[in-house]
């Protein structure tokens, strides 16, 4: 019995959604295509289709991200460095997201 072999795996689907799409499916497909050829190794990747990536994607549990998530966060907590000061048990980081415009003059 011959099966066919997926050409989008499991792994890189993964990968293309954790990738913070920003622009079209299409655009960010040509583009992810093109990294994974040059940088991964991927052969026969020109293949990959919105249809496709729909279909693979539609195969993925939701627990997925979860244990993703989860793996995150423990290596994050485990992998401390004696000099990281924890509060409570935990990192804390603080983020600002304030944005500034300076005139352009000089």
């Amino acid at each position: 019995m011959i099966t066919r072999k997926r050409k989008q795996s499991f792994q890189i689907t993964i990968l293309f959604m954790l990738n913070l799409l920003t622009k079209s499916l299409a655009i960010e497909i040509e583009n992810f295509v093109s990294f994974i050829k040059c940088n991964i190794g991927v052969k026969n990747a020109e293949h990959y289709t919105k249809s496709a990536f729909a279909q693979c994607r539609r195969k993925i549990k939701p627990e997925v991200f979860k244990d993703l998530s989860d793996s995150l966060v423990e290596e994050f907590y485990t992998d401390n460095d004696e000099s990281i000061k924890l509060r409570n048990g935990f990192r804390l980081l603080a983020v600002d997201g304030s944005r500034m415009t300076f005139p352009d003059i000089k």
